[in-house]
């Protein structure tokens, strides 16, 4: 086992398991609340604008991983 690998503490992708479980379901309440099906939560358009931003980034950054990746692959071949 690689050295990295024995520095992470064994609770921690529980933890970190948990924590974006919790994320996804505040996030799965303001996408409630604007469909109406929930009551109104506060702060909706700066959520929405955060929720769209880390969407564009992960689109984004999957296509630069890809782009990479294919790079990559034709080096090799």
């Amino acid at each position: 086992m690689s050295k990295a690998a024995k520095s992470i503490h064994p609770i921690y992708p529980h933890v970190l398991t948990i924590f974006v479980a919790i994320a996804f379901f505040i996030l799965g309440l303001y996408c409630l609340s604007a469909d109406g099906k929930f009551r109104k939560l506060l702060f909706m358009k700066p959520v929405f604008f955060i929720i769209a931003g880390i969407y564009l980034l992960r689109g984004i950054g999957e296509l630069i991983f890809d782009m990479d990746w294919k790079k990559q692959i034709n080096f090799w071949k």
